[in-house]
């Protein structure tokens, strides 16, 4: 006698024993759809880049530092930063 006890597992005389759980064409078709719908995502990502670097329209960032920099913590240097971009 084999009952059931959880997704993918029965239970039969010998113990637990581990089942193929398929999910149907439908799971089959969102599977294949994913990669495409990945390189979509990457593709508008890329032309909405480059549409915004064409049209100079970027973020206007004066002094990048990647590491080692602390975000203005007084009134007197947030009004400094400011002044950079005026």
């Amino acid at each position: 006698m084999s009952s059931t006890t959880g997704i993918g597992m029965a239970k039969n005389e010998e113990g637990l024993k581990l089942v193929l759980v398929n999910g149907g064409s439908c799971a089959c078709k969102m599977v294949g759809i994913w990669p495409f719908r990945s390189a979509a995502w990457v593709f508008s990502m890329v032309l909405l880049g480059g549409v915004t670097r064409l049209m100079h329209s970027g973020l206007s960032m004066i002094d990048w530092k990647f590491t080692g920099s602390l975000p203005p913590l007084s009134e007197e240097e947030w009004l400094r930063e400011f002044d950079k971009y005026k």
